[in-house]
């Protein structure tokens, strides 16, 4: 199944005028969102699989199997040779799980991947940073 994945992966790195390969052993941010296929009682009765046809009552979130972990492990090792080097390189993640509603809802991964600074202070450059000592 990861070599499935890995395959649907790599039409979209061929087809990208950008380096999106990380080469080099570099700090990875990796942002996934799991939108999961809906099943057919989402739908109303007698209506094609579209948004447009959802029953207003279903949910959004998805809150049953697979676990969002397991989803990610799946993931973040079938991009391992492909997208970056190792997955040990992802330093940073955030991740969510919810049912599909776009087009025929049929399910999709997103998948945002930018380099981290390194220097500890860069990354927080940014932001208000709250130090607690003893």
């Amino acid at each position: 199944m990861k070599e499935v994945l890995k395959q649907a992966i790599q039409p979209h790195i061929d087809a990208s005028n950008q380096d999106v390969v990380f080469k080099d052993p570099v700090s990875i941010k990796a942002e996934i969102m799991f939108f999961l296929p809906r099943p057919s009682c989402h739908f109303r009765r007698g209506r094609s699989r579209s948004m447009m046809n959802l029953n207003d009552k279903k949910p959004r979130s998805h809150i049953g199997k697979p676990d969002l972990d397991n989803l990610l492990k799946f993931v973040l090792d079938a991009m391992e040779g492909v997208v970056y080097q190792n997955d040990s390189h992802i330093t940073s993640i955030t991740t969510t799980k919810s049912y599909d509603s776009i087009g025929a809802c049929n399910g999709r991964i997103l998948i945002n991947l930018t380099e981290m600074q390194t220097n500890c202070q860069d990354h927080y450059d940014d932001h208000e940073v709250i130090v607690i000592d003893d």
